[in-house]
């Protein structure tokens, strides 16, 4: 039989963690329709860096997917035969460079998580200012 001071320490070690934690890195403190997040989960001696860097790559692979298409379509005909070859190519690639990244860290023994956040305003406003620029290198 398990002790209720047993089960009152379980329950209290596990509310020790914060909810984004407990929740996968969901949490009402920073609402999807308001903030960008990505959560990160480490274990080792280096879990609290590796854990921010997952954070910042989940992130990161919310905010943009570029895809690339291109069709080429040969016809030819020489008298009575026609033939035709269609070719399609597509590529998807991601990069994006996020400044004022805001982080929440937690750490139990040798496991860390951590929680990268950042407001959808201002995600979206660094990505037209680099748009932007490129636009204008391009000119």
């Amino acid at each position: 039989m398990i002790s209720p001071t047993l089960c009152l320490a379980a329950a209290l070690l596990a509310a020790a963690d914060p909810d984004w934690v407990r929740n996968g890195g969901a949490t009402a403190r920073f609402p999807p329709d308001t903030y960008l997040v990505g959560f990160g989960a480490a274990e080792g001696p280096d879990a609290p860096a590796a854990a921010r860097a997952r954070a910042a790559a989940d992130l990161a692979s919310h905010v943009l997917v570029r895809i690339d298409s291109a069709t080429v379509d040969v016809q030819e005909q020489k008298d009575s035969l026609y033939r035709q070859q269609v070719r399609s190519l597509s590529r998807t690639s991601t990069q994006i460079t996020l400044a004022g990244l805001g982080y929440l860290a937690h750490q139990d023994g040798g496991k860390a998580w951590a929680l990268a956040t950042i407001a959808r305003t201002a995600a979206a406003s660094q990505r037209r200012s680099e748009r932007d620029a490129a636009i204008a290198v391009g000119r």
